[in-house]
């Protein structure tokens, strides 16, 4: 159950590559917004190796939509292949959006609506900041490129969280980070150069792997 937990919160790190590669998205927050009229949308397949006589795989969809007034809204349901299902609506907005001087700052809460979700059915709030280091004159996003990111939430979120994320090249992106005392390695790759690419994703939570693929428009 503490894998099958961890994964909902961190899978959709890796939802979208370069150039949107910051967004956050219903899952650790990574302090950033999709803009008005933005979407997302995202399913992964979890193998859970370590839970002897408990689920061994589950299915997680999940959708996001951006409005004005830096306001994101989500939603998730991870459908274990045993067990109940499990169910939040999450809301955020972006304090402040990040500048050459400033770092991007995000409040929000996950479960808003106190639904049977993963810790109990309390909601869960959180603070994320988050900057990013461009490493090339270049316009457009011109690489190679680092954000870093790091924040504070209450019951799912489980305290201190922290990470990178990494542009390779304009189709491929890298994350490792550290969330409700887990840790968290994954690659993407968008199957084409341009905004509004299917991307797939692979990754390790705890070593145990997951698979996904997800499509945004930034509107």
């Amino acid at each position: 159950m503490r894998h099958l937990l961890f994964l909902v919160m961190v899978v959709g790190v890796l939802a979208v590559p370069w150039p949107a590669l910051a967004l956050d998205y219903m899952t650790m927050p990574l302090a950033d917004q999709l803009p008005p009229g933005g979407f997302q949308a995202g399913w992964y397949l979890i193998d859970l190796a370590d839970t002897p006589g408990g689920a061994s795989r589950a299915n997680l969809y999940q959708t996001g939509f951006g409005f004005g007034n830096q306001i994101e809204i989500s939603y998730l349901t991870l459908r274990p292949d045993k067990g109940p299902s499990y169910k939040a609506f999450n809301l955020s907005y972006q304090v402040e959006q990040e500048t050459l001087e400033s770092w991007a700052t995000t409040v929000g809460v996950y479960n808003l609506f106190s639904n049977d979700y993963l810790r109990g059915s309390s909601p869960s709030y959180f603070v994320a900041a988050a900057k990013t280091i461009q490493m090339s004159e270049r316009a457009a996003g011109g690489g190679p490129a680092y954000r870093a990111f790091f924040g504070y939430g209450t019951k799912s979120h489980d305290g201190w969280f922290y990470g990178v994320q990494t542009m390779l090249d304009p189709q491929i992106s890298a994350i490792a980070a550290r969330y409700a005392g887990q840790s968290i390695y994954g690659l993407s790759y968008a199957l084409q150069n341009k905004e509004g690419s299917p991307v797939a994703h692979v990754g390790t939570f705890d070593g145990d792997p997951f698979y996904g693929i997800s499509i945004a428009r930034l509107y």
